[in-house]
């Protein structure tokens, strides 16, 4: 069935020696992470991902069960599917659904160049915007015209200047996706998709709330109007427990896999 209205995502619990609230036991669920690209395939690893993911969880339910079956920790194993990674923020409806408000701590892997289990992700916000002018000949009657073009390279230029002064825990990048139809006719509909992150959520916010007021600015120095949406829901950045992580490590090392200790910063999507 449906989990947090995802068709595709699901959750399957066990509880251990009789837990049956938060109240008894932590709660630890591992993560299967998946989605795909168009055109691309499992660029990022997922269908590996989701693999290591219920290996993992089937794994830990066989050794509680037949290693541990004297212990008498109160606990519940989770095993959650997670899908719409590439842009659907699957996690984020699910933490915003409740789905992992009874979640001590999750676990998950992803595959890169470098091992490390210190892993911190970017929180990302994702817009449009788009610009609204008036069309003209170019040569005929171009005071006639409103020049949405100038608009949104004024907000490109605008935004780059503005990246010196952003902290280096923030990425911003950006594009314009529409410039016009034809030389000769000043454009009348431009737009750009901006990708904002850092690893605050409250910067986060400043940062998209400055290149919303760029883009404003912009468009009232050409006469134009603006508007903007977000093509996304928003990736919060991800909280690590860095007792947890170096416990990790040293489990893995005592199997010879050996993984790096320091920070490891990913941009997400």
């Amino acid at each position: 069935m449906p989990v947090a209205g995802l068709e595709t995502a699901f959750r399957v619990s066990h509880a251990f020696n009789g837990w049956k609230s938060p109240a008894d036991g932590p709660t630890i669920a591992v993560l299967c992470e998946y989605d795909a690209l168009p055109e691309i395939g499992h660029a990022c690893g997922h269908n590996i991902i989701a693999a290591s993911g219920a290996g993992a969880a089937v794994s830990a339910f066989l050794v509680a069960k037949n290693l541990l079956s004297d212990s008498t920790t109160k606990w519940r194993l989770q095993c959650l599917g997670t899908p719409a990674e590439e842009g659907g923020a699957g996690k984020q409806i699910m933490i915003e659904a409740g789905i992992f408000d009874e979640v001590d701590f999750a676990f998950m892997t992803h595959p890169t160049h470098v091992g490390s289990s210190f892993v911190r992700m970017m929180g990302v916000e994702s817009y449009s915007f788009e610009f609204t002018g008036k069309a003209a000949h170019a040569a005929a009657e171009p005071w006639n015209g409103l020049n949405a073009l100038d608009a949104v390279v004024n907000m490109y230029q605008s935004v780059a200047l503005m990246r010196q002064q952003v902290r280096p825990d923030a990425r911003i990048n950006g594009m314009i996706t529409k410039a016009g139809e034809a030389a000769n006719i000043i454009p009348a509909f431009t737009s750009a998709h901006y990708m904002v992150r850092s690893d605050d959520d409250a910067y986060l916010s400043e940062l998209l709330k400055r290149i919303q007021n760029i883009a404003t600015a912009s468009a009232l120095a050409c006469g134009c109007q603006v508007s903007w949406k977000p093509l996304m829901k928003g990736y919060r950045p991800l909280k690590y427990a860095p007792a947890l992580c170096a416990l990790f490590q040293k489990h893995m090392e005592r199997i010879s896999i050996l993984y790096n200790s320091e920070i490891i910063r990913f941009h997400s999507i």
